[in-house]
């Protein structure tokens, strides 16, 4: 009967661990910072210092530090080439009064800067490609590449106007929730690249399909980053008006609609970063500690 009773518990557990997501490690790295970017392995990541002043990576199996920049605003949404090899990041320059932001490439082999796109005005988020970057300036759609493709690559962002454009071989813009001043952030396109997460302001976070059909709500969640096709991890937070009161770390699941705690109750937890590859989240708190958590899925 012991044994049994023993059997059924263990199934018991091992049916929880199939259905839910499980925190089997934590900690913190050495160096502080904000904003932290996780490449697509989980191996490296890229941090800056508060008002994205600078850009530097560490590689989490070494632990080793590199600084790529030490300029304003170079640590604003930077991006790992596809292969991992280079950083992307924008260089700001000001001109009469004119913001200008270029796109320079940090080699991680040979620790060369290059740039890949001259100073435009309005540019918006980069992506990167197979051998290069595209981003949107305005309306108009960069590339730089290192070999000519004919593959025409599917992206989405925010403009200055706070509304959703989509590239997929042509320009469109999307209001998903008919909003008469649209007000999207955050936006960001899945991996399988058929879905688009975004949060609208003062509405909460949802996701939809390329045509703008609503297909997940998430609630009010702020900051999220998709983990794979199936989750997405955002935080959870609370302020008084003036300064964040609370703010934690949730795993979501799209098919079940459940969330897990990722961040410990006790901090402040805020803009999260992961890799479903690696099974890996990293966020900063509000002093500056930045927290790696491994969990299994």
């Amino acid at each position: 009967m012991k044994t049994s009773i023993q059997l059924i518990s263990l199934f018991l557990f091992l049916s929880v661990l199939a259905n839910a997501q499980t925190v089997v490690k934590r900690e913190t790295i050495a160096q502080k910072g904000f904003n932290p970017v996780l490449n697509a392995a989980g191996d490296k990541l890229l941090f800056t210092a508060s008002g994205f002043s600078g850009l530097n990576l560490v590689d989490l199996s070494t632990m080793q530090l590199t600084e790529i920049s030490k300029d304003a605003g170079a640590g604003y949404e930077p991006q790992f080439s596809t292969d991992n090899s280079r950083v992307f990041y924008r260089k700001t320059t000001f001109e009469n009064n004119r913001r200008f932001n270029a796109v320079q490439s940090f080699d991680l082999k040979t620790k060369r800067n290059s740039e890949l796109l001259t100073p435009q005005r309005n540019l918006n988020k980069i992506y990167p490609l197979t051998n290069g970057v595209i981003a949107f300036s305005g309306k108009n759609i960069l590339r730089a590449t290192a070999i000519k493709s004919t593959a025409a690559p599917v992206v989405v962002s925010a403009n200055d106007e706070l509304k959703i454009m989509l590239y997929n071989g042509k320009l469109s813009f999307l209001n998903p929730l008919n909003m008469p001043e649209p007000r999207y952030i955050w936006v960001s396109l899945s991996p399988d690249s058929k879905k688009i997460l975004f949060t609208a302001a003062g509405k909460g976070t949802y996701i939809c399909d390329l045509n703008g059909k609503i297909l997940s709500t998430l609630g009010n969640v702020n900051a999220p980053v998709w983990f794979n096709d199936s989750f997405v991890v955002a935080m959870e937070d609370k302020d008084d008006g003036h300064r964040v009161i609370s703010s934690k770390i949730v795993l979501i699941s799209l098919s079940k609609k459940t969330k897990t705690d990722i961040s410990l109750p006790s901090k402040i937890a805020m803009y999260p970063t992961a890799s479903g590859k690696a099974g890996r989240i990293a966020y900063h708190t509000e002093n500056g500690e930045i927290e790696l958590v491994d969990v299994v899925m």
